[in-house]
């Protein structure tokens, strides 16, 4: 669900600027979490099923183990995701 709904945004439509703090672009598990509010556990059963994204790495020819989280990935679900 979250997936389609960083997808469905119309080409062209406008992404609003995040209002975070400045910071990394690139959030560890907790520090996303912490970002949406989330516990570990539910931001671990969303990531596990797909509905977030992810970000690996890749450093020569070699992955880097550490699974990471955009920032920006994060807001756009958070705009979709507004009620108005």
């Amino acid at each position: 669900m979250v997936d389609q709904l960083l997808r469905a945004r119309p080409t062209g439509a406008p992404v609003s600027p995040s209002c975070a703090p400045p910071g990394p672009r690139l959030l560890s598990r907790r520090e996303a979490a912490d970002y949406l509010n989330l516990s570990s556990d539910m931001f671990d059963r969303l990531t596990q099923q797909g509905e977030l994204p992810r970000v690996q790495l890749v450093l020569g020819n070699r992955n880097v183990r550490k699974v990471l989280h955009d920032r920006a990935d994060l807001d756009r679900l958070v705009e979709l995701s507004r009620i108005v």
